[in-house]
């Protein structure tokens, strides 16, 4: 018997008895579940409609299956159904059929691909032939047993016979199902498939986009109509930090309200003829402000500018990608550092080369303490030419003259009246099941999640988690944490929170999240005259970027300092000062404005840094704090 012969007698069995058998299994199996009730197969797909709707959402059966199950205009026609729909509904809609007739269904549904797969050639072997047909007999033959009994079976057994010696007579009409209806549903099937590839595609190739962006670095070219610069983001400690480094710099240390001094021009001078600049200053000078006026005044783009404050990331600084590369304290911070000066002297070597090259449109500035430079080059035993002829502003401090930029700075800092726009009202919502009154006297936000408050009544302080509200709107409830009686203001500042308290005496706490104590401010009441009444009802609280701690005393009319490097809390502003009970206070770093809030609506703004150059001035041991 011809190969081609073996492969249309086995299509016509699949299609004129497999299928039919598989379909008076189906039928007969839908009488018995659905009982008396029966009337149409249409009728009883649509009590079935949600478990079939469950395979069409996992996929086991396609949206084409599905279109036949439920067609929009025409009635049902079961006939027109497939070997693979019909398996899958056997399998899946009838779970108490014998797995024995189960494992038969999925036979034939595997030998039905099989043939699909060499459906092009139309050959097949003998021994495949023989296999596959015996497999089908012996499957039809036990399914038509469990359905109707042996009447059935022998009916079917008859048929299979006919159908291998007979001349195929239907042959043409089977084909044209096998082509149109088996073959196309495994093409539907496939693309289906291939769909579904490619919508995973799209996502991983989303999630690679979105990868390949987190770790790319796109900044502006450093000339004026250069193409953007597109790299790899280090993922050395280096990384962004230094062009954040010098944001923060030119905001700290940017005083608007100061004038800046004359060597701010000579800066300036230096950066524009010879691409380096060399400023350095005396101890606790504000060299380092003028800089800042002197940078700011070149007007570059702040994110083609860099902070170094270790020489070794020179390595990382591609020069035609920025326009400022700022050294700061690069010999060493109030003492001279042997290893970064070594390496500093090796890296001027560096920067001499790149500042010859016609391309390069890059700046750099050194700002060291002359002092710290000087014991540096004596240490090293050698000096660089880079660094002959520095700019040194100011002169130098003495106890009783201290450097102070605009001598007038006694009159630096003057009130202003703020005037404030009422938004809205908000509430604090207390822990659940939780009645007894609360009253919160401050909060402070942690880690852009938790918003901790200091409750008064119940002498604690309570964190909530800002991330989680409910549908009305109430925040929810975290934990307490053991704060003690009498706390008022809170702020958080470097991982830990600051807390002042009005009872039983008044003080600053520093905490962690756990309430434990890590140090405690007194009030001043052992200084010059020993003023008692420096710090009384103390209420808020503040901290501005150095980590200097302001606090205002409702009945002392002040504002004092808090600062590790003065050791108790001291006076800055009192009535001569027009302030007059004091509730709040609030620091802003970009302008060095400190807020200072009163009773009968009053709000003034104070200059901070002049107060603090001036209180310096006053307090030798305070100079390097500011």
């Amino acid at each position: 018997m011809p190969d081609t012969d073996n492969y249309y007698r086995l299509v016509t069995f699949i299609i004129n008895t497999c299928a039919s058998v598989l379909r008076r299994l189906f039928l007969e199996q839908a009488r018995i579940c659905a009982g008396t009730s029966f009337t149409t197969v249409q009728a009883y797909l649509r009590t079935r409609q949600r478990d079939i709707d469950k395979l069409k959402m996992k996929k086991i059966i396609s949206k084409k299956q599905y279109e036949l199950l439920f067609p929009s205009a025409v009635p049902v026609d079961e006939n027109n159904w497939d070997i693979s729909l019909l398996s899958v509904l056997i399998k899946n809609l009838y779970p108490t059929v014998q797995s024995t007739v189960i494992t038969d269904v999925l036979a034939i549904r595997d030998v039905r691909n099989n043939m699909q797969h060499i459906a092009n050639t139309a050959h097949i072997s003998y021994s495949d032939f023989d296999k596959n047909w015996k497999a089908l007999r012996s499957a039809c033959l036990r399914i038509a047993l469990f359905t109707k009994g042996r009447v059935y079976e022998e009916e079917i057994e008859k048929e299979i016979e006919a159908s291998l010696t007979n001349s195929m007579p239907n042959l043409g009409d089977s084909l044209r199902q096998w082509y149109t209806r088996e073959f196309a549903e495994s093409l539907y099937k496939r693309i289906d498939e291939l769909s579904e590839e490619i919508r995973e595609l799209r996502k991983d190739t989303s999630k690679a986009s979105a990868t390949l962006n987190a770790v790319i670095t796109k900044r502006p070219s450093a000339t004026a109509h250069g193409k953007p610069f597109k790299r790899i983001k280090a993922t050395t400690p280096i990384s962004e930090r230094p062009f954040d480094e010098f944001r923060k710099f030119m905001t700290t240390e940017m005083t608007p309200n100061i004038q800046p001094h004359v060597d701010c021009t000579e800066i300036k001078n230096r950066i524009s003829t010879r691409r380096i600049a060399v400023i350095t200053g005396y101890g606790g000078s504000h060299y380092i402000h003028t800089t800042a006026h002197a940078i700011r005044e070149l007007n570059l783009k702040e994110e083609l500018c860099t902070l170094i404050t270790d020489p070794s990331d020179w390595k990382h600084i591609n020069p035609m990608e920025l326009q400022l590369v700022l050294f700061k304290c690069p010999f060493g911070d109030s003492e001279p550092n042997e290893e970064k000066a070594r390496v500093m002297f090796d890296v001027m070597d560096s920067i001499k080369q790149t500042l010859l090259d016609d391309k390069c449109n890059m700046f750099v500035v050194v700002l060291s303490q002359t002092e710290v430079m000087r014991a540096a080059i004596e240490i090293i035993g050698k000096s660089h030419d880079l660094l002959e002829d520095p700019v040194t502003c100011h002169k130098e401090n003495t106890k009783l003259d201290p450097d102070i930029i605009g001598q007038e700075l006694t009159d630096a800092y003057k009130t202003r009246p703020v005037t404030l726009t009422f938004v809205t009202d908000l509430r604090l919502l207390q822990e659940e099941k939780d009645e007894e009154e609360s009253n919160i006297t401050g909060m402070t936000v942690v880690e852009d999640r938790f918003l901790v408050a200091t409750d008064w009544k119940k002498k604690c302080l309570r964190c909530f988690d800002i991330d989680i509200v409910s549908p009305s709107g109430q925040l929810k409830f975290e934990k307490k944490i053991k704060g003690g009686a009498g706390c008022k203001g809170i702020v958080y500042s470097n991982d830990q929170l600051v807390v002042s308290y009005i009872d039983p005496g008044s003080n600053v706490h520093i905490l962690d999240m756990e309430g434990n104590i890590s140090k405690v401010f007194q009030k001043n009441d052992a200084g010059d005259g020993k003023d008692e009444g420096n710090l009384r009802c103390l209420r808020d609280i503040t901290v501005d970027s150095t980590g200097r701690v302001y606090v205002c005393g409702e009945d002392s009319h002040t504002v004092c300092l808090v600062s590790s490097e003065t050791g108790p809390i001291t006076r800055l502003l009192g009535e001569e000062d027009d302030v007059r009970w004091p509730l709040a206070v609030a620091v802003f770093d970009k302008t060095s404005n400190l807020y200072v809030g009163m009773r009968a609506s009053k709000i003034n703004a104070f200059d901070c840094l002049s107060m603090c150059l001036i209180f310096a001035s006053e307090n030798p041991s305070f100079t390097e704090t500011c």
